[in-house]
């Protein structure tokens, strides 16, 4: 029969605990690696349909970095500043 000794349970106690915030931080960043993948297909999505509707969008492709969908008034303060043109509109001074 085996017998434990209180070093020995406090080591396995070490080693689950361990095994289990590796387990936690891993399906965290999966789920964060999966919400970004999704940010840039969405972001890519809006910049295409944008220059589909003859928009000229100042914005290179390929984004990099974090992404978030802009609400109604950036959109219209982008335009405001020049970054999104309207079709039939020219940026040119």
């Amino acid at each position: 029969m085996f017998r434990f000794t209180i070093r020995d349970v406090l080591w396995l106690t070490v080693v689950v605990g361990m095994g289990l915030a590796w387990w936690v931080d891993h399906v965290a960043l999966r789920e964060i690696r999966i919400d970004k993948l999704d940010a840039e297909r969405k972001a890519e999505f809006l910049l295409g349909v944008l220059r589909q509707d003859g928009y000229e969008i100042d914005a290179p492709r390929g984004i990099k970095g974090p992404i978030s969908l802009p609400s109604h008034y950036q959109i219209i303060a982008e335009m405001d500043e020049g970054h999104i043109v309207p079709p039939g509109e020219t940026n040119d001074p």
